[in-house]
């Protein structure tokens, strides 16, 4: 199952809620539940936040240890919003 599909069901969240913390729409958020296409980092990210997850764990990886050092630098993860933030600019 999608881990965005599991986390949403997990917390008991619908699909409409969950779209509107993501800024995106339900039909939107269906797309990426159902795998026919991907989210921007931003809205990963935010969902990610949400859910208190890493971007690592919410895209398919393992859950981290508590101890476990972030497995993505947050400038890193920056420099990847604000090339998402220019690409749709371009739109």
């Amino acid at each position: 199952m999608n881990r965005i599909k599991e986390l949403r069901r997990k917390d008991g969240i619908s699909q409409a809620d969950l779209a509107k913390i993501g800024n995106v729409s339900k039909s939107a958020l269906s797309g990426y539940e159902l795998e026919r296409y991907e989210a921007s980092l931003h809205t990963y990210k935010k969902f990610a936040e949400y859910f208190g997850v890493t971007l690592d764990y919410l895209l398919g990886g393992e859950e981290p240890a508590a101890f476990a050092a972030p497995a993505v630098h947050p400038e890193v993860v920056d420099r990847f919003e604000r090339l998402d933030d220019i690409i749709e600019d371009r739109k």
